[in-house]
């Protein structure tokens, strides 16, 4: 081969080299153009979820701080509530109290009204044997024909029988208006006042007290003849009849929340006021 072809062909090959060299460079010129089209089309990608992802983000703060928001607002409702069914129940307290109170005071009273309307009852043994130093007395037991007064004038009578005490049998011309409780008189003592029926009738009203049997001691009636005139004595007061116990026995009195105040009873043009008292 001479030195002409070998010129010929080595041109011919520097040629291909720079073709293939050009051919290089515009692969990696599109290489290029291709990676940076890729990358900013997934940076695109990115950005834009990146946006879906602050847009959603964005919402649900929203929506968190809008459940937030009604939460604390359902709060304080309840606490209202809560306040509220407290002062209920407060009130609530205050009103049973005030019931318990008013029950207690109705039974109370319930049992003060049975108190009142159940007979008077009297111990006859050890009350009798107590009375048995005075025994000899005369007596005389009084009542209206009511069932209670009756009764307890005759539970009276048998106690006094029982300690030996004589029953007077004259007639009794005295008005008695049977006021409530057992009044106890001894007639004649102003006429003989050492007679020994003073302290009988004192003892007599002690044992009724001590018994339930509301009692007190009466005005002193004189002894009436048969028309209604006291009868003057003309002997000595130490020789003269014994004084006579009488006994008047009115209805059992009521408690003091059910008496009858004076005041509510109509007065005279004098003021008088009269009440409550029974003729038989």
């Amino acid at each position: 081969m001479s030195a002409d072809n070998i010129h010929f062909w080595a041109n011919w090959v520097l040629v291909g080299a720079l073709i293939l060299g050009v051919l290089a460079t515009y692969s990696i010129v599109v290489s290029g153009n291709i990676k940076d089209t890729n990358l900013k089309n997934e940076l695109e990608a990115k950005d834009k979820a990146f946006e879906l992802y602050k847009i959603e983000a964005s919402e649900k703060i929203a929506s968190a701080n809008s459940i937030g928001e009604s939460a604390k607002a359902d709060t304080a409702r309840a606490q209202q509530r809560i306040v509220e069914l407290q002062v209920d129940i407060a009130s609530a307290n205050v009103r049973s109290s005030e019931l318990a109170k008013e029950t207690e005071e109705l039974r109370a009273k319930n049992l003060s009204f049975e108190a009142a309307i159940s007979p008077r009852s009297l111990e006859q043994s050890l009350t009798a044997r107590a009375l048995e130093v005075f025994s000899g007395v005369p007596f005389v037991v009084i009542s209206p024909s009511d069932f209670e007064p009756k009764r307890t004038s005759g539970q009276i009578r048998y106690m006094l029988l029982q300690a030996k005490w004589v029953q007077y049998t004259e007639p009794l011309r005295q008005i008695f208006m049977y006021p409530d409780g057992v009044t106890v008189h001894v007639m004649g003592i102003i006429s003989k006042p050492n007679d020994p029926a003073r302290d009988a009738a004192n003892s007599l009203v002690s044992i009724l007290n001590d018994n339930k049997i509301e009692a007190r001691v009466g005005y002193p009636p004189f002894f009436l003849d048969e028309h209604g005139n006291p009868i003057r004595p003309t002997y000595p007061p130490s020789t003269g009849p014994p004084n006579v116990i009488i006994v008047e026995v009115g209805p059992k009195p009521l408690p003091i929340s059910l008496q009858i105040k004076p005041m509510d009873i109509p007065a005279d043009a004098r003021g008088n006021r009269t009440w409550g008292n029974i003729a038989e």
